[in-house]
């Protein structure tokens, strides 16, 4: 069950943060950052970008999200950010976090292709609707190859007699893990 905001809930907020900064040695090994079936308004999305900035994260992962209503291109700013200041990141997860507008869709997804290290990747659910994410899947499998797991659920995958998917795969990418599904 997802948990809603709470304005009592943002010292604990601010706690969380603060400790991301203090805590912070540029010896530190890189760690796993993940938020998972919650609300973040605004205010909370500040807080952590300004003490994950410094951080060394090796996987980020966003699962069930929830943004403020109409501001989800606030969590995608964020999401391109985590993925900009940390090209070491391995893994990176967008998944089911509501639904995003088209330009902020195609924000994350040339972010995920500009990152240099990316081996699994988490995108489900991460395109509105009326979008087919065949073209999607194409460029991140030819643009990105040395992704070896992939989960792209519930993103229209449909070929329309393209054989592109399966040109791929008969290659024998180092990609051994796709998960796909409507």
């Amino acid at each position: 069950e997802k948990m809603l905001y709470n304005e009592a809930l943002m010292p604990h907020w601010k706690e969380l943060a603060d400790a991301l900064l203090r805590c912070y040695s540029p010896f530190d090994s890189p760690f796993e950052f993940t938020i998972d079936n919650v609300h973040l308004p605004s205010a909370v999305l500040n807080l952590l970008t300004t003490g994950l900035n410094i951080r060394n994260i090796y996987k980020c992962s966003l699962f069930g999200v929830e943004f403020e209503e109409g501001r989800s291109c606030e969590g995608i700013d964020f999401a391109v950010n985590m993925l900009q200041r940390n090209i070491s990141m391995s893994s990176f997860g967008w998944s089911w976090c509501g639904t995003v507008v088209a330009s902020d869709s195609t924000r994350l997804h040339n972010a995920v292709l500009g990152h240099p290290s990316l081996t699994c990747l988490d995108l489900d659910n991460y395109l509105d609707e009326g979008v087919n994410g065949y073209d999607n899947l194409i460029s991140l499998l030819t643009t990105k190859p040395k992704l070896t797991t992939i989960f792209y659920r519930s993103n229209n995958v449909r070929t329309a007699g393209d054989i592109g998917l399966s040109n791929f795969l008969a290659t024998d990418p180092s990609l051994s893990f796709l998960s796909l599904n409507q």
